[in-house]
């Protein structure tokens, strides 16, 4: 096909200009239970993998053991993996108060922690390799415990890094079991990473001495859902007190080329009341079909007045045809006698490609289209 070097140039030439980047899969699921007054969020932190404070946030409750009143709430299991995850390892995510667990270059398992107190005791970030892995340790408190000088503190009841000990390669630091179970969760550690016993000896059969340990800070994460498409934000309390929401989720959607996929309200209330859950702001699931077969990849519906999205690829395969130009960087759309150029300021970017809304296109071009409900599709008649 004669426009199809033109339409390579005019992906490279994209790629070139724009600087979108892939975004982290989202994965699991979030579920909607129903507890009663006096339902304990530490069972519950227990039978579904994560902590009290997890719950709290996504649901907007006091961080306390029991739940006030009855009432439904959501087990907020789905999240957002890291960016540039290891093929092997661990990456812990500081506000999020968890740990994602890598293996043969999958992703395998979340776990709650318990992070270190804002402060002097904060835990540190920064690339890191597990060096040791020890059952029933024994612990020889530091200075600040105040037990003295040369006291070694047996493995037993009595013992705060619990049966399980995965060390870092930082003195003094690493993840291990806890005496403190209801702690996970919470700011309340002197750096090291507490886990509920059970998910300790969990994580301490998967890893192995060599593995390599990243600590970020990362309290706004940008993902896309593989399943449907859509376009996903994560907002977690600045625990540490280090990074400005705004400022970090400006500076994210930027690198990512979606500063105009999300409302500036929408945005501004996630920001004031973080949730930790990953919040749609583009919903992928919009087909665009022809002849009752879906073209290309879904469109992408933005929760504004902006409507629906759709990629130059897609619109190429019902027949529009495209040309790039490099000067003025536009591209000219023509379906049969009818012609409209269009620059980057009329779309959005997302994996360098082009978006550009599918309404008002199909409408310059004299295209006949309608909607179909009941398939969730914009159908060329």
């Amino acid at each position: 096909m004669k426009y199809s070097g033109l339409l390579l140039t005019f992906a490279l030439a994209l790629r070139s200009i724009c600087c979108a980047q892939s975004l982290p899969p989202v994965v699991g699921k979030d579920q909607i239970i129903q507890v009663a007054a006096g339902d304990n969020l530490y069972q519950l932190g227990l039978r579904y993998g994560l902590a009290i404070e997890h719950f709290a946030f996504a649901n907007h409750l006091p961080i306390q053991l029991a739940v006030n009143t009855s009432r439904e709430i959501t087990v907020p299991s789905r999240r957002i993996l890291p960016l540039s995850p290891p093929a092997s390892g661990l990456v812990v995510n500081l506000p999020e108060r968890g740990v994602f667990l890598f293996r043969d270059g999958a992703f395998e398992r979340f776990y709650p922690i318990a992070i270190g107190q804002p402060g002097r005791f904060a835990t540190p970030t920064g690339q890191f390799e597990l060096v040791s892995r020890v059952k029933d340790p024994t612990w020889m408190p530091p200075e600040w415990a105040g037990l003295g000088v040369d006291t070694v503190v047996p493995a037993g009841p009595d013992n705060p890094l619990g049966d399980r000990w995965m060390g870092l390669s930082m003195s003094g630091l690493g993840l291990h079991s806890t005496t403190q179970p209801t702690s996970i969760g919470s700011a309340a550690s002197h750096g090291c990473m507490r886990m509920y016993p059970e998910m300790s000896h969990d994580l301490f059969d998967r890893v192995r001495v060599g593995f390599p340990v990243r600590i970020e800070y990362e309290p706004v994460k940008i993902g896309r859902d593989p399943e449907t498409g859509s376009l996903c934000l994560s907002v977690f309390p600045d625990v540490y007190g280090q990074v400005p929401l705004a400022a970090r989720a400006s500076e994210l959607l930027a690198k990512a080329g979606l500063e105009s996929w999300i409302e500036p309200q929408q945005l501004a209330r996630w920001l004031a009341r973080p949730q930790g859950l990953p919040q749609t702001f583009a919903d992928g699931q919009i087909g665009l079909m022809q002849g009752g077969v879906e073209v290309g990849e879904p469109g992408l519906l933005l929760k504004s007045s902006q409507g629906i999205f759709t990629s130059i690829e897609a619109l190429r395969r019902v027949g529009v045809n495209s040309v790039y130009d490099p000067v003025c960087k536009s591209v000219t759309l023509t379906w049969q006698e009818v012609s409209q150029t269009y620059s980057g300021i009329d779309g959005v970017t997302l994996d360098g490609k082009l978006y550009l809304p599918v309404r008002t296109v199909l409408t310059a071009l004299a295209i006949p289209f309608h909607w179909d409900g009941a398939t969730r599709a914009l159908v060329i008649d």
